[in-house]
């Protein structure tokens, strides 16, 4: 190839002299440059992505977490978000309690709840799993039903039904949930599962409180399986 080229370039030059060269020479320059203007776009928008996608993908799930909340009368508080950029968002000190009207039915605390977002999923798809995988450590709180099991605030959870991840871990887990007349307490909670894999369930301590029983369970061990 190099010495066919050479050739016709020679014969190029010999027919129609040096002057036949400049629309090559023009051609050459424009492709230098116009691959250099490329590659330099193709790396800026690159750079951009990379020191902007964390800050837009932090405040979006703010945002999105505050409008979800509020929809179903609650409130949501979040201390910091970190959002690496194509890894895990970490969500830090995450609290959700009652708004207007709800009657102070949830109240929920998480020191750290790790999420993996399927971004495809929210952009393209209307009925795919929101969350691949979610992680959460130190979660404490209360939830209280009235006499009927509703919650007063008439909170729709068929909406949080996309947010049901693939796979799940509970960390450190004490929860309280109570009606007029029963109570039921978990205490140490350590609870996982997957779809591909069996997971594992640990209580430290489970209290129920009705009135005519009251039992306690302790280091209670299982599996679990999530489908």
């Amino acid at each position: 190839a190099p010495i066919g080229a050479f050739g016709a370039m020679a014969f190029t030059i010999g027919r129609y002299g040096l002057s036949s060269l400049g629309p090559l020479a023009k051609l050459i320059v424009t492709l230098w440059i116009t691959s250099t203007l490329f590659v330099l776009i193709v790396l800026l928008a690159g750079a951009l992505d990379v020191l902007f996608a964390p800050f837009v993908v932090a405040r979006g799930v703010r945002l999105w977490i505050w409008w979800a909340t509020q929809r179903q009368g609650l409130t949501a508080e979040i201390e910091h978000v970190d959002a690496p950029f194509l890894r895990a968002v970490t969500l830090r000190n995450l609290s959700v309690g009652p708004g207007n009207g709800t009657g102070g039915e949830v109240s929920l605390r998480a020191a750290t709840v790790v999420v993996d977002l399927n971004l495809r999923g929210w952009l393209f798809a209307d009925n795919a799993r929101l969350l691949r995988s979610v992680r959460a450590d130190g979660v404490s709180g209360t939830i209280r039903l009235p006499a009927n099991g509703r919650t007063g605030g008439g909170i729709d959870w068929r909406p949080w039904v996309r947010l049901l991840p693939d796979e799940f871990q509970f960390n450190d887990l004490n929860l309280d949930v109570a009606t007029p007349t029963t109570t039921a307490s978990f205490r140490g909670i350590l609870l996982s599962a997957s779809a591909i894999e069996s997971g594992r369930f640990f209580a430290r301590q489970i209290f129920f409180t009705a009135p005519l029983l009251r039992q306690t369970f302790v280091n209670l061990r299982g599996a679990t399986s999530w489908e």
